[in-house]
């Protein structure tokens, strides 16, 4: 068997780290963590971490900030489909 391409798909919409950042803390949700908790989010969302973007498979960033982890997968599972689709045509 040889590995003849890899390719990749990702959703429509993505956001850079200070976009998310932005939304985050101008939200009520921020208001909720604890001063750590909040220093760390904003160290990971406007450091150097060698993440450019964040992509998920939503059209409003502000929903992702108030969906469970368990939510979050079953959106990005019924986009899965087209992503796998998308991946395999290139």
């Amino acid at each position: 068997m040889f590995l003849r391409s890899i390719a990749s798909a990702l959703p429509a919409r993505s956001w850079d780290q200070s976009e998310c950042w932005e939304t985050l803390k101008d939200d009520t949700l921020i208001r909720s963590l604890k001063p750590r908790s909040k220093d760390l989010l904003e160290k990971v969302l406007l450091g150097h971490n060698g993440i450019e973007r964040r992509s998920f498979a939503a059209e409003d960033l502000r929903a992702v900030f108030h969906k469970s982890a368990q939510q979050l997968n079953e959106t990005f599972e019924r986009e899965a489909g087209k992503l796998a689709a998308a991946a395999l045509t290139k």
